[in-house]
């Protein structure tokens, strides 16, 4: 599978040189990234896709997570907070994951 995640991430990446304004790819784009590990590139597309839709929770959750998962609690706090406001639900999900009792 590997093969494959890193064959789609090339041609998301491809895609997006193309259209820059193409908000799924960066979401499918920041998806593999989180499969294949690659947790600054995952940061760096969830945030387009929330620049771009800020209403678009899943991304902001994903962001979240990305954030987490390299140990940068502080921002990782900041967007489960952003995320509380428009789906507490998604946020309390996020919260789980955050080391010995997450955010206040």
């Amino acid at each position: 599978y590997l093969g494959k995640d890193q064959e789609g991430l090339e041609a998301l990446r491809a895609c997006l040189r193309v259209q820059r304004d193409f908000i799924d790819a960066y979401f499918q784009f920041g998806k593999v990234c989180l499969k294949l590990k690659r947790y600054k590139d995952a940061v760096r597309a969830f945030k387009e896709v929330v620049r771009a839709e800020p209403d678009q929770v899943q991304a902001q959750y994903h962001l979240g997570f990305s954030y987490l998962m390299l140990k940068d609690i502080a921002s990782a706090r900041r967007q489960c907070e952003l995320l509380r406001r428009q789906d507490e639900d998604l946020a309390n999900n996020l919260l789980l994951l955050f080391p010995q009792g997450g955010i206040s």
